[in-house]
C-alpha cells in the first residue's frame, strides 16, 4: 500500500523511530535533541534549503544548489557541523513505508559515521568507509553492505567510478580487506548504477533461490561482463557510493569472496 503524502509530523515521528532503532544497534550520538529536521516540496526547496543552511548548516549553501532539477533529484539530504545534525526531507513524494524507513536510516547512518568521524572515531569532515549498522562484522553475511564517499582525489571509494571501463577492472579485479582477524580477498563481478531501494541493498535472505535472484540482479546490471559468477553458498560484499549522477542513485561494485 502506498501512502502519497505525509503529514510534516507524521514524517517527524517516523524519522525519530528510526533514530531510536539505529541507536539500538550503534550508540550515534545524535539524538532528538541535537537533530534538526526540515521538509520540503520540489516546488519550494530552494526556499527551504537556503533558509535551513542559512540558520544551521551555511557551508552547504557553496553547493550547487540552484542547479535545475537539483531538488527533483533526492529524498533526503544529511547536514553536520559544529555538533548539531541535520536532515531535509521531501514530504511530498510516494513512498512504500519500509522505504521511507531505510531513506531515514541511511541518512542517520551518513550523519553518524559516513559524514562526520575518520575510521579511529575522530572528527574528520572527509568522513569513513563504514559497513552497514546491520552488517556482521566478521563480513560472515551473504551480503555485506559497505558505504563510503566518491572522493574527488580517488581516495575512499573514489576510484569505484572507474569499474565503468573493463580495461581497469582487468587492472584491479579484486578487493582485499585487512583486519585485527586476518585478511580476505574478493573478486568483482559486477558494477552499476542502482536506486536507494534496489535489490542490490538487501540483507536477509529465506532461501538460496532469493540469493540466486540477488546474484542475478547484480549480473544483469552490471555495465561490464567480468566472467565471475557467483553462488548462494559464497559471500559477498557489495561496495557503495554517490553515482554522480544525483541523490536518488547510487554507483554499486560487488564482490564475492575468494580467500
Amino acid at each position: 500500500m502506498y501512502m502519497s503524502r505525509y503529514t510534516e509530523q507524521g514524517l517527524r515521528d517516523i524519522f525519530f523511530d528510526a533514530l531510536d532503532f539505529f541507536n539500538e544497534a550503534l550508540d550515534s550520538g545524535i539524538t532528538r535533541d541535537n537533530t534538526v529536521l526540515a521538509f520540503f516540496t520540489p516546488e519550494n526547496g530552494l526556499d527551504v534549503y537556503e533558509q535551513f543552511c542559512r540558520e544551521r548548516f551555511p557551508k552547504n549553501l557553496d553547493e550547487d544548489y540552484e542547479a535545475e532539477g537539483y531538488f527533483q533529484s533526492f529524498a533526503a539530504q544529511a547536514f553536520v557541523g559544529k555538533g548539531r545534525y541535520g536532515v531535509m526531507m521531501c514530504a511530498d513524494i510516494d513512498f512504500r513505508l519500509p522505504e521511507l524507513h531505510r531513506v531515514f536510516l541511511h541518512e542517520i547512518s551518513h550523519l553518524a559515521c559516513y559524514l562526520s568521524h575518520a575510521w579511529n572515531g575522530e572528527e574528520n569532515a572527509a568522513g569513513a568507509v563504514f559497513l552497514d549498522f546491520r552488517a556482521d562484522a566478521g563480513l560472515g553475511d551473504f551480503n555485506t553492505l559497505i558505504y563510503g564517499h566518491r572522493m574527488r582525489n580517488g581516495t575512499m571509494f573514489g576510484c569505484l567510478k572507474h569499474y565503468m571501463d573493463a580495461a581497469f577492472w582487468q587492472e584491479n579485479p579484486s578487493v582485499t580487506i585487512a583486519n585485527e582477524d586476518g585478511t580476505w580477498q574478493y573478486d568483482i563481478y559486477a558494477a552499476y548504477e542502482v536506486g536507494l531501494t534496489a535489490k542490490t541493498y538487501q540483507q536477509e535472505f529465506s532461501s538460496p533461490e532469493e540469493k540466486q535472484d540477488f546474484i542475478q540482479y547484480g549480473l544483469g546490471r552490471s555495465v561490464i561482463d567480468m566472467g565471475i559468477m557467483p553462488t548462494p553458498e559464497d559471500t559477498i560484499i557489495t561496495l557503495s557510493t554517490c553515482s554522480g549522477s544525483g541523490r536518488n542513485t547510487r554507483w554499486v561494485v560487488q564482490a564475492v569472496q575468494s580467500l
